[in-house]
């Protein structure tokens, strides 16, 4: 669902937009959507990577390269 909002720039901030619709050949509003769109994103990547466990990432090396693929098989037995 969509919600119709108005806002209010400064002169400078006006051109600014207009100059980018002409550029990026997009309306002013997709614009202010693709930026809130892009720090919404940020903000969950940022949350993201200062998780803990995200952290430990990469820190330990099990020596095969087909772990991924058979982790259940390692984890839970099956293959040697």
């Amino acid at each position: 669902m969509a919600h119709r909002t108005q806002l209010y720039l400064e002169d400078a901030q006006y051109e600014y937009l207009k100059e980018l619709t002409r550029i990026q050949k997009k309306s002013m509003a997709r614009i202010i959507r693709d930026w809130i769109e892009e720090k919404r994103q940020a903000r969950n990547l940022k949350n993201y990577l200062d998780d803990p466990l995200f952290k430990i990432c990469g820190l330990f090396h099990s020596g095969r390269p087909d772990m991924a693929e058979h982790f259940d098989d390692y984890l839970y037995g099956g293959k040697e």
